[in-house]
């Protein structure tokens, strides 16, 4: 298979990333902002650097986000109660209010993606990307 696998699933990674972005133009958010504002909301209060990790990105990468995101209202940044040295990025009410939208987003470009499939299917293809995606951390 080789360059066509790896071929198809650039292209199949593209399109659902244009689907979402498509789907989510009218909150002025993009994907990046989405992912962080998600990850905030399920592993929050969280450090910066572990935000970074989670997502898989450089932290500067991380920290210009914040700034922006920071500006616009969406999150903020909050010292530690048990370690003054720490800062914890949490979710605003504005940046809270953007999650339900988020997550719809992804769930309903997940159904499209996934229209056709058996439950079966869907199983074996999630089983696959993550032996795909644990294949390429190693």
């Amino acid at each position: 298979m080789g360059y066509q696998f790896y071929h198809m699933l650039l292209h199949t990674s593209k399109r659902a990333k244009d689907v979402g972005l498509t789907m989510m133009e009218n909150s002025g958010m993009n994907p990046g902002q989405a992912w962080l504002l998600d990850v905030i909301s399920r592993f929050g209060p969280v450090k910066q650097v572990e935000a970074a990790s989670i997502l898989n990105v450089k932290l500067p990468a991380v920290s210009r986000m914040v700034k922006g995101m920071q500006r616009d209202g969406l999150v903020k940044r909050e010292r530690s109660k048990e370690d003054d040295r720490i800062v914890l990025l949490t979710l605003t009410e504005k940046g809270e209010a953007y999650i339900p939208a988020i997550r719809k987003a992804w769930n309903d470009v997940e159904e499209q993606m996934m229209t056709g499939f058996s439950f079966d299917e869907k199983q074996l293809f999630k089983q696959f990307m993550v032996k795909t995606v644990t294949n390429l951390s190693n």
